[in-house]
């Protein structure tokens, strides 16, 4: 098998493949195995971050083709987070990838995933926040003469629109298509109890921060969509009382040892649950929240709420948010942000007898 030698050229964005043949020489990319090529991903993912959190005003290369419509958004977040307008201000971050694994690969065109582990420091000196998040990357590289030329990075997503199974129309909370039609139609509009509650803020937060990367075994873990069972999980250790009921009723909020309800799991009908409920009231942005309150997110900003966050932290410039799937610990509103600028938000601040 030919030695691959990756190495970059005027930026981390080229590299040069004294090699000609593709998927088999290429293997000995897989894993850890050229560290060289894993630098590379890495030093293009660090360009990135640079400009996005205004340490660089060049924006590079791999973007330069992106729709003018999201370089326009990219510029302007740019903008403001090199003056500190927007959010937690980002002074630092580490990042690097690993399970690095080619999924394409021919003459031309190269497809690969990795797994990227980042901490992000917010603020200065006393005042300093320490984020973490891991991604599924996936790196699009394209060969033009001996060159190969980093095309794209991707955010992947794989999770399933909603979280699990159910899904909801404008509102209108339904099974999903492949369990067909409840036996009982009726049961979806039975009245919601209204049941009030005490809620401890620092519990659920205490259970969102020492358990979004370290799964609780008293729990089923439904990663990659593990959003919302870990949201109702710290609502249950802050003090929220169960409503039992059929599975899958938009009132039912409940788990057990052997299954739970579809409102614990699914990010959409949680959400309409919030409403419905009484015990989540909307505001009308980020910093109507307080610990222990509630981000829903639609990340594509067309298919509905797709992702549960809990708030764990709250300063005067930003909201820090905690989740699993993918996992992240204590990730400024503004960063959740940059990761989905199509996303739109729903703001629930948990209502309760404290």
């Amino acid at each position: 098998m030919k030695n691959i030698l990756f190495w970059l050229i005027a930026t981390p964005l080229v590299l040069s493949l004294n090699a000609q043949s593709p998927k088999n020489d290429l293997a000995v990319l897989h894993g850890d195995e050229d560290p060289a090529f894993i630098c590379m991903l890495e030093d293009a993912l660090i360009a990135d971050y640079n400009f996005i959190h205004g340490f660089s005003d060049e924006e590079p290369t791999h973007c330069q083709k992106l729709p003018p419509a999201v370089a326009d958004r990219r510029q302007q977040r740019q903008k403001f987070a090199a003056k500190q307008y927007l959010g937690a201000r980002v002074t630092a971050f580490q990042l690097e990838l690993n399970d690095v694994e080619i999924l394409e690969a021919d003459v031309n065109r190269l497809t690969v995933q990795a797994l990227e582990h980042t901490s992000l420091t917010y603020g200065t000196g006393d005042d300093q926040i320490i984020g973490r998040l891991t991604n599924t990357r996936r790196f699009l590289l394209e060969r033009a003469d001996d060159l190969w030329q980093l095309v794209s990075i991707e955010l992947v997503d794989e999770s399933q629109a909603g979280g699990l199974l159910p899904y909801s129309i404008e509102g209108l909370t339904m099974p999903s298509p492949e369990f067909g039609l409840p036996d009982d139609a009726s049961q979806q509009q039975e009245p919601m109890p209204k049941i009030a509650i005490a809620y401890n803020r620092e519990a659920a937060m205490n259970y969102a921060l020492n358990h979004a990367e370290n799964p609780h075994s008293n729990y089923r873990d439904f990663s990659p969509n593990d959003c919302t069972n870990f949201v109702s999980q710290c609502l249950l250790e802050g003090g929220w009382q169960e409503t039992f009921g059929w599975y899958r009723s938009p009132n039912a909020w409940w788990y057990n040892r052997i299954t739970q309800s579809w409102v614990w799991i699914n990010a959409q009908l949680f959400s309409d649950f919030l409403a419905r409920s009484g015990r989540g009231q909307r505001t009308s942005s980020r910093f109507g929240l307080a610990v222990g309150d509630i981000l829903a997110i639609d990340r594509d900003g067309k298919n509905g709420i797709d992702h549960t966050m809990i708030v764990t932290r709250v300063t005067n410039r930003d909201i820090y948010l905690s989740g699993r799937s993918n996992n992240r610990i204590n990730l400024a509103f503004g960063t959740i942000q940059n990761l989905h600028p199509n996303a739109g938000y729903i703001f629930w601040r948990i209502v309760a007898t404290e």
